[in-house]
């Protein structure tokens, strides 16, 4: 609820993995819509390499692997700026 949402006093990171077949993505999306409505800090990062609870790492999906190293860097690091992207994302989107 948002009464509970709004008790929150940290930076809120959402994982989720676009091929969960227990708990679509979308409802992290709607999760991060809802913090930002409510002015909580949040980053989400929705991603082929995860599946629900578990990871499947493959030379095709190294890009995923470092998008999530650097997110987790950022927490781990407790910055609160924007999110670096991997350089190379514009390339691979081409």
């Amino acid at each position: 609820t948002n009464a509970s949402l709004s008790q929150l006093d940290c930076r809120v990171f959402l994982l989720h993995s676009t091929d969960d077949n227990i708990i679509a993505s979308g409802e992290s999306v709607k999760l991060h819509q809802q913090l930002q409505k409510l002015s909580i800090p949040s980053d989400i990062l929705v991603t082929p390499l995860l599946k629900h609870a578990d990871v499947k790492i493959t030379l095709g999906t190294f890009l995923e692997v470092f998008k999530m190293m650097r997110i987790f860097h950022h927490y781990l690091a407790g910055l609160h700026e924007d999110v670096p992207t991997a350089p190379q994302d514009e390339a691979v989107a081409n």
